[in-house]
């Protein structure tokens, strides 16, 4: 089996052959990737969890009946494994994975789900047990750390969002069916759990796009970007939003369908959404006003 891996930088079309992994990969049951940035050391890492079968169980694809949502088993005969890899940009340094000891963070986890999302210099991905709901996990990209986020009350863990350089949370709903409220939780504190949460109330003329919706982050000048789905529709549309002017924006932005299916549903589960920033030229921003 190939376990080669490549990185694809895509501004400038260049693709990068990493290193192999020195874990048994013929015993791994699935990998996660993520890519996340270190602003202290200025250098990217790539962030890699497997499945993988504990040695004394039996063979890794015998028949079982217990699956997660995604196809996953998840139970006690396998292991999450954790390696790093710290991208070098002088062309003599020498890539090397390094395994990094999750023990202590990660054996209460079965599984991942979900692609990850880095927000300043922390990795964050959901996590599953067999017998608790989702969890959040962020991983320090220079401390190369993990800590459990708790949850702030009733809110969704389905997808990540960006709301002012934070991690946020969203969940669109109503409480009597008019009018329409976007909820946004933004993790002000990883380390010390600390959710503010923003409301939003939409006028009608967007309420039909608003059946899902992810915070991408906010312009210069304030307003929110927002990528948001219409039900049972997989095609994104991006809206900005002015707190001030309480005004949306429909901005003229088409998704690729495979990364609105990700952005969507969570899956491919390799998919690492890293965002450096969503400047724009003002000029161009004008004119789509």
């Amino acid at each position: 089996m190939d376990h080669k891996v490549s990185l694809f930088h895509i501004s400038t079309c260049e693709v990068m052959n990493l290193p192999l992994s020195s874990l048994n990969l013929e015993l791994t049951r699935r990998i996660w990737y993520a890519l996340g940035f270190d602003p202290i050391d200025n250098v990217y890492k790539l962030l890699k969890l497997c499945l993988i079968q504990k040695p004394d169980e039996p063979h890794p694809y015998r028949y079982r009946n217990r699956y997660d949502e995604y196809g996953l088993v998840c139970d006690n005969e396998y292991e999450l494994v954790c390696e790093i890899l710290t991208l070098e940009t002088s062309l003599t340094s020498k890539l090397k994975w390094r395994e990094i000891d999750v023990s202590y963070y990660l054996s209460k986890f079965s599984c991942v789900k979900g692609q990850s999302y880095y927000v300043n210099g922390v990795i964050f991905w959901k996590f599953c047990t067999e017998r608790t709901s989702d969890e959040i996990v962020a991983f320090d990209v220079h401390k190369e750390n993990f800590t459990t986020i708790e949850l702030p009350r009733l809110a969704p863990t389905r997808r990540f969002g960006q709301y002012g350089g934070n991690l946020a949370l969203s969940y669109t709903h109503t409480p009597s069916y008019d009018p329409w409220i976007l909820d946004i939780w933004v993790l002000e504190n990883h380390e010390k759990t600390l959710w503010t949460k923003v409301t939003i109330n939409l006028p009608k003329e967007v309420q039909k796009y608003f059946d899902e919706a992810t915070p991408i982050g906010n312009f210069p000048s304030g307003e929110l970007l927002l990528l948001c789905f219409e039900r049972q529709k997989m095609e994104g549309t991006f809206f900005t939003y002015d707190a001030i002017k309480k005004k949306f924006t429909k901005l003229m932005i088409e998704l690729p369908r495979s990364l609105a299916l990700a952005r969507r549903t969570g899956y491919p589960a390799h998919m690492s959404c890293l965002f450096d920033n969503i400047m724009f030229n003002n000029a161009a921003l004008d004119n789509l006003f």
